[in-house]
């Protein structure tokens, strides 16, 4: 279906069609992340920090999370049972399986 969509969106540029505007019923605006958001807060649900965690991979930073006193940047997280630290959340346990030092490249746990 991918290559579809990409071939037909391609050929209506190539052939200068103008577009269809987003209407504003269906709209919305997300602004910039809160700085409170780059922080790991343990008290939320796992999934919530995996997808913390995975949101930050994409824009290419980390989150920071305090564990044993220490400030991690957690780069990967895994939601099943995996090597790495593991850390008790609001409803079940997540592991860090990739973090460093807050001002160290990443590297894996």
């Amino acid at each position: 279906m991918l290559a579809e969509a990409l071939t037909e969106s391609l050929t209506m540029i190539a052939d200068g069609a103008p577009g269809t505007p987003q209407g504003d019923a269906g709209a919305s605006y997300a602004g910039f992340i809160e700085p409170e958001f780059s922080t790991i807060d343990w008290g939320r649900t796992a999934a919530q920090i995996h997808h913390q965690v995975r949101m930050f991979a994409y824009m290419g930073r980390a989150p920071v999370g305090v564990v044993d006193g220490v400030r991690l940047r957690v780069v990967r997280t895994s939601l099943e049972e995996a090597d790495g630290l593991r850390m008790e959340c609001a409803d079940t346990p997540i592991w860090i399986v990739e973090s460093a030092p807050e001002s160290d490249q990443p590297s894996r746990a």
